[in-house]
């Protein structure tokens, strides 16, 4: 059991049906927080979902692409509708295709771009106008020791990671750890906080080419 850390408090997550996000989304349901997890995997997420509530956790499910602009827009407002504000996010949904520069195709890159760069920007944004409006809170963006030192076969995270490290306009996760270093401005309300956490890859090379497979008749 938590120590109700987070009673009371509104916080979105994005990515939450597998991994980092799911497991930050249990433990901020163990500390009291009322949720709002979203996914582009639905069934996944949706279980997710009633495990949580099944637990005892105040918590809705939203499926969603961070990469468009609608989806992460309904995930903020559905929060605010839900609980009144939002208080905490994290925006930690994110691919790591595996390839080296050779291997990877336009379309991977675009692909990695649009998610890891796009949606983490697309993510802040929203949030941070709606945190305007109650007086601030906290976004936590995920992003990669891949954007810090290049890594073999990760052409794109690597890149995508670095420009989740750099202004907007750059480019994937590198460019989430700049664009977090820039957040920090104008934009973002007195009291307001945001922060950036480098993401550890929990499995193994092997494990991670496999394709996630989700059982239908679970």
């Amino acid at each position: 059991m938590g120590l109700a850390r987070m009673q009371g408090k509104s916080v979105v997550i994005s990515g939450a049906a597998f991994g980092i996000g799911r497991a930050t989304a249990a433990k901020f349901a163990e500390e009291g927080a009322s949720l709002l997890v979203q996914d582009i995997q639905e069934r996944p997420l949706l279980a997710f979902r009633d495990e949580l509530q099944r637990n005892g956790a105040t918590v809705e499910a939203l499926v969603g692409d961070v990469s468009k602009v609608e989806d992460c827009q309904a995930m903020i407002r559905a929060a605010v509708e839900t609980y009144g504000r939002v208080d905490v996010v994290v925006a930690n949904a994110g691919i790591i295709p595996l390839g080296d520069v050779l291997e990877s195709t336009v379309d991977d890159w675009n692909k990695v771009m649009s998610i890891d760069g796009r949606g983490m920007f697309l993510t802040c944004k929203y949030a941070i106008e709606a945190m305007l409006k109650t007086g601030g809170g906290g976004i936590v963006c995920l992003s990669s020791i891949s954007g810090s030192a290049g890594k073999r076969h990760m052409a794109q995270p690597n890149s995508s990671q670095q420009v989740s490290q750099s202004t907007w306009p750059s480019s994937g996760r590198t460019g989430a750890f700049e664009s977090t270093r820039s957040l920090p401005g104008r934009s973002i309300p007195r009291g307001s906080s945001v922060f950036r956490r480098s993401r550890a890859v929990p499995n193994t090379w092997k494990q991670l080419r496999k394709p996630i497979q989700w059982d239908d008749s679970a």
